[in-house]
């Protein structure tokens, strides 16, 4: 180890041991009441870890969806209760939400390791299912970790393991764990886990048949992050969006103002929102960009009316919103009646319905599933490929917005944190360099960026990055299918 790495972990040992511990340094016992050797072999230990597994994806996910939604073009932070960097993709190594994010993901890969090796083999009641469920998770890890990352270690203090190499540890654990599954609901959510991580490898024939046995076994199929208001983890997202009231610190893009926000507490004001992250709407939009990658347009242009009708049947909220404040500290900044046209992109047509009136005494009603804007004569008249490319983009940001997925499609990957430069003999300054799609670094100063005239009532997006996806598709950060 090098001089300098010596003197910055005892730095980092002396100010935070425990933010140093590796995730698997958890589980060595503190007190030889708890150790593994206690819990190995009782009843039902293999049903308590699936919970814990359960309960770290909810931490994973309190972590990943606000960072998520700032660093991509869904949502303008405005206030300083979340991070502040990421909106202009200053993504740093020292960032200490970056570093949580790692290590919470890694964590519920080294959980699922638990009951892979130990907790799963040493309980006669576990199921097959249950060693299915196992594999799932720590394949989930690694979709994380691939989806988020730039490259993240494999094990702890281990090699860096490149995006690739992450979807083809979830793919593999996908599969041993689909020759596992019997019931519904565990093939169904590897089916579609796998099916994303086969897209993001570039296996799109892969992707697209497991996309379609997702839907011939259950054309509805949604999956949930548990979150609890009470106990924990909490559903953060929902507190930039909703809950702290007339700060509302994420402000979303106009063209997405009628989605927002995807989660509130009107249900139950003591219950947070789950958040899908599995859900069969993803199947319809891996189909649907096979086809066009094949050249395709027509049944492509089915498949996303299929989608379409889909996203109707799903939930929606409806319920008051007057706390809104769109133009908060700022009158007229942005757009906050229905009278007012979005134009994606300059030279862009104008479209009406994207913005919702909310300070008029009427509720609102927002999908907290699915919505999408891409339907009637605007889908029916695509034509060509690149066309209807950018509105299957469009609708992948609507339908996932608020899940942290839109930053995956436009290329942008984190970086491995300060604790793995400092601790990890494997990792250099060369590694925790951030890399962006040039055309994303190009327009990084005008990610959320529109203009708004309240006199006219037109609001026209600055960069339009749907477009910007499909003009890249070829290249190696978007797009995958092409």
């Amino acid at each position: 180890m090098s001089i300098r790495k010596i003197a910055f972990s005892l730095a980092l040992i002396a100010g935070s041991l425990v933010a140093c511990e590796a995730p698997e340094d958890f589980f060595e016992p503190r007190n030889p009441d708890l150790a593994v050797d206690a819990v190995l072999g009782t009843v039902s230990s293999s049903t308590r870890l699936l919970n814990g597994c359960e309960r770290q994806l909810a931490f994973a996910y309190q972590e990943i969806l606000p960072i998520a939604e700032i660093a991509s073009d869904n949502y303008q932070n405005t206030q300083t209760f979340f991070n502040q960097f990421l909106d202009a993709l200053n993504i740093d190594f020292t960032d200490n939400d970056l570093n949580d994010t790692a290590f919470d993901i890694q964590r519920l890969r080294a959980l699922a390791n638990l009951g892979i090796n130990d907790i799963g083999p040493g309980d006669e009641t576990t199921t097959a299912d249950q060693t299915a469920s196992f594999y799932f998770f720590r394949g989930i890890s690694q979709l994380l970790a691939g989806s988020y990352f730039r490259s993240i270690p494999v094990e702890a203090n281990g090699a860096l393991g490149s995006q690739s190499d992450l979807y083809a540890l979830a793919i593999a654990d996908f599969d041993t764990a689909l020759g596992q599954a019997t019931e519904a609901a565990t093939i169904n959510s590897i089916l579609l886990a796998r099916a994303r991580a086969k897209r993001a490898a570039g296996d799109c024939t892969g992707a697209v048949a497991d996309a379609q046995t997702l839907l011939s076994n259950d054309g509805a199929f949604v999956r949930y992050v548990m979150f609890d208001a009470i106990n924990g983890p909490e559903n953060i997202l929902q507190n930039a969006l909703f809950d702290r009231g007339t700060f509302d610190d994420l402000q979303p893009l106009p063209t997405l103002d009628f989605l927002d926000p995807k989660y509130n507490n009107i249900i139950d004001p003591t219950t947070d929102f789950n958040v899908p992250y599995l859900k069969a709407e993803e199947a319809h939009l891996i189909i649907a960009e096979g086809h066009l990658a094949s050249g395709d347009v027509g049944s492509a242009k089915t498949v996303m009316t299929n989608l379409v009708a889909l996203v109707d049947s799903r939930e929606t909220a409806t319920f008051s919103d007057a706390n809104e404040q769109r133009s908060q500290v700022a009158p007229g900044s942005r757009p906050d009646t229905t009278s007012v046209v979005v134009s994606a992109g300059p030279n862009r047509p104008f479209r009406s319905g994207l913005v919702l009136d909310r300070n008029n005494g009427d509720d609102v009603t927002i999908p907290v599933i699915s919505g999408t804007s891409v339907r009637g004569t605007y889908l029916n008249d695509l034509t060509g490929v690149e066309a209807t490319l950018e509105a299957l983009y469009l609708m992948r940001q609507e339908i996932f917005i608020a899940e942290g997925r839109r930053v995956i499609d436009l290329g942008i990957a984190f970086v491995p944190s300060e604790n793995e430069l400092l601790l990890n003999d494997n990792v250099n300054m060369e590694d925790v360099q951030p890399i962006l799609p040039s055309f994303i670094e190009a327009n990084q100063a005008n990610m959320d960026a529109f203009t708004y005239d309240a006199a006219t009532g037109e609001a026209t997006v600055t960069v339009n990055f749907n477009e910007l996806i499909v003009q890249n598709r070829t290249s190696e950060f978007v797009a995958p299918c092409f």
